[in-house]
């Protein structure tokens, strides 16, 4: 059921869950100190995308403020400054450009959407930015590739790179980029081996190579259905949601060490490791001491403190932690304070503090944003 659920959700603007059931003002409120900067998550729901500024004190949300964006979204990021979020659409196998107000976190349209393919067709994947804001990176979904842009600093507007797009796995729905801008990564949820493709960035042009040895088994012959990807902050492990396939969900999550000369893969010795029911996406705190995943199949969040050395996961007492039912969205704080989490079916997001152990405690009450809000980014404004 897990594809077919998960393909309900790009490819028709979260159908599947169709039937299920005032904006923050500028300045300083909620008791945040003076002068500090501003904080937002921006969530993707069917048709809008929400914004929601956060309290720095408490990490309460304020009510969101929703704004036209894609009818299926499929990824969201915004850029190093701040002034530009970008967000994926599957049905039009496009990336929708929005300018980001600094004071309000109310976002505008900076442009026509970018197609990421020949255009026309559906299939609109996951997006990643290297971490200088150069580049950025959109799979395409059902023609089995990823495209490059150069990124104008200035307006957000977006220029295929030469040579783009690139050959990926099957159904290449995730990617994330090193914290150095190196490497690529890229989940292939319908490979058969759970792959994940592998690729060079040029510093100047951000044209991609494939690493030699990709695409890399996550789950060699088990059809995992990778899903969410992170990076731990130091750029030394990889790790990967397996969310199973149409018929099986899966709880596992992959962990790798990356070569930081190659950027090649290597699975850890006890990959993978036990999650909740589901894994759909997945965030790796700031100081890289803690990882969370929101586990779709059962409606929980799964933490793990990530041994330093190795990298490998262990379960935190008291997790998987039950929360909603449709976990999916999943986004952590710059100073690592807050945790924040989306649930497709009650079309909350749910707040969270962070433990100094990395457990989460909840904060407030969930908010209501849009219908089904699915992947979620959080902004530090600089």
């Amino acid at each position: 059921m897990t594809k077919i659920f998960l393909f309900s959700v790009f490819a028709c603007g979260l159908c599947l869950l169709s039937a299920c059931g005032g904006s923050s003002s500028p300045g300083c409120v909620n008791n945040c100190t003076p002068g500090s900067k501003s904080e937002f998550v921006f969530a993707a729901s069917v048709d809008h995308v929400q914004s929601l500024k956060v309290n720095g004190a408490s990490g309460a949300l304020g009510s969101p403020t929703a704004t036209s964006g894609p009818n299926s979204a499929s990824g969201i990021v915004a850029d190093p400054s701040a002034k530009f979020l970008y967000v994926t659409d599957y049905s039009s196998d496009a990336v929708d450009i929005f300018s980001v107000n600094a004071s309000t976190g109310a976002l505008a349209s900076a442009g026509a959407p970018v197609p990421i393919g020949s255009g026309g067709n559906a299939g609109g994947g996951a997006v990643a930015l290297d971490p200088k804001g150069k580049f950025l990176f959109a799979t395409d979904a059902i023609a089995f590739k990823v495209a490059s842009f150069a990124v104008n600093s200035s307006t957000g507007a977006l220029t295929p790179v030469p040579g783009s797009p690139v050959a990926t796995g099957a159904s290449p729905f995730n990617a994330v980029v090193d914290p150095t801008g190196k490497f690529l990564y890229v989940g292939n949820l319908d490979d058969l081996d759970g792959s994940i493709s592998a690729y060079t960035i040029s510093s100047t042009t951000g044209a991609l190579t494939p690493v030699p040895g990709s695409p890399f088994a996550s789950l060699p012959g088990a059809n995992p259905g990778p899903e969410g990807l992170a990076v731990s902050p130091d750029g030394r492990f990889l790790y990967v949601a397996l969310n199973g396939t149409p018929q099986v969900w899966y709880n596992f999550v992959a962990g790798f060490t990356i070569d930081s000369t190659t950027g090649a893969l290597s699975l850890m010795q006890n990959s993978p490791f036990f999650s909740g029911t589901g894994p759909s996406n997945v965030v790796v705190d700031p100081t890289g001491k803690f990882l969370y995943t929101t586990d779709i199949g059962d409606g929980t969040i799964s933490a793990f403190s990530i041994d330093p050395t190795s990298g490998e996961l262990n379960a935190l007492s008291g997790y998987p932690l039950q929360v909603g039912v449709f976990m999916f969205g999943i986004g952590i704080d710059q100073a690592g304070k807050f945790l924040y989490a989306s649930d497709l079916f009650t079309n909350n997001i749910y707040g969270f503090t962070i433990t100094a152990t990395g457990a989460v405690t909840p904060v407030g009450q969930p908010i209501q944003a849009g219908h089904s809000p699915s992947f979620l980014t959080v902004v530090k404004i600089p």
